[in-house]
Formats: C-alpha cells, structure tokens, sequence
C-alpha cells in the first residue's frame, strides 16, 4: 500500500466535504484535484454513498514493533500532558471508529496513510479542519509520535460500517 486511504465505510458526509476540499485547495494531491475537478455535486454524493455502504475489509499487513504499537495506544488514549496535547480518541473515538462528518474512522487504515496525512496537516498542505484542529495536533506530535499512533490504528480491527439512514429493518 503505497499510502492511498482504505474508502470503504467511510462516513459519507465526510467523504463529500474531503473531494470539495480538493477541489477549492482547501486539501492538496495534484492526482485527487484532477479526479475531485470533474466530479458534479451529485457525482461526489454518488460516490460517497457508495463507499459509505460498503463492508471494510482490511488487508494483510506485516504488524509494526509491538512496542510501537504500544505507544500509539497510549498516545491514542491519553495525549501528551506535557504538549497540552488530548488523545486521538477524543476526537475519533475510543476504538477509533470515527465520530461523524468531522473525525474519520482511523481503526484500520493504513499507518502509511495515516503518517502522510499527518505529515499533511504539520506541512500545511491540509486546511480543510474545523477550527484548525487537526493542524494543531500535527504540529505537536514528533515524527515518532506520528509513526507510532499510525501503526497503533493500523493494528485495530475496523468494525463494519452503519445502516445509511435510508436503511430500513
């Protein structure tokens, strides 16, 4: 995996604001602004529906350093007190499944995505966070910080995606 996101069970809502990110800058990928450029608004919410429905499988992948993925657990939990830094599962919660339009599922992708998403927010090439938010956590996590919180999401199970709310019993 070369760093792409893992899509399936992605919330829709989020899925849509991230492809009108690309498109007015907001979050750059020079491939994504040519594919986001020529999708309409009812292409985008085809898509991220599509996505949103499908079950999220998770491939194989050789595991990091247990130790590695310790830390991350414990930085995902806690934060760093000393950095005024809250843990990842504040936002995304506990088991990282994500929380609404605003904090993706985290369990289960890839840490190399992960890393180059971080890595985006601390670079600046991404600004399409409420309040600035995931820019300032960015900024305040050291690479290792990075690379240890994304295996630790790497490592968890990624659970199956929400009826859509069209969905009846």
């Amino acid at each position: 995996m070369r760093g792409i996101p893992r899509l399936a069970g992605l919330n829709a809502e989020y899925f849509e604001r991230q492809i009108e990110g690309f498109k007015n800058g907001t979050r750059r990928n020079r491939i994504m602004l040519m594919i986001a450029s020529d999708l309409s608004d009812a292409e985008s919410k085809a898509l991220a529906s599509y996505y949103a429905g499908m079950t999220t499988l998770k491939p194989e992948t050789s595991p990091a350093d247990q130790a590695v993925i310790a830390a991350g657990a414990k930085l995902a939990a806690t934060g760093d007190p000393s950095k005024d830094l809250q843990g990842c599962g504040q936002c995304h919660g506990a088991e990282g499944l994500g929380a609404g339009a605003d904090f993706p599922r985290l369990a289960g992708q890839s840490a190399l995505y992960i890393e180059k998403a971080l890595q985006s927010w601390k670079a600046g090439d991404r600004k399409n966070d409420r309040d600035g938010v995931m820019a300032d956590v960015a900024n305040k996590l050291t690479d290792d910080q990075i690379k240890s919180v994304a295996a630790y999401y790497e490592s968890l199970p990624i659970a199956a995606p929400a009826p859509s709310p069209e969905a009846k019993p």
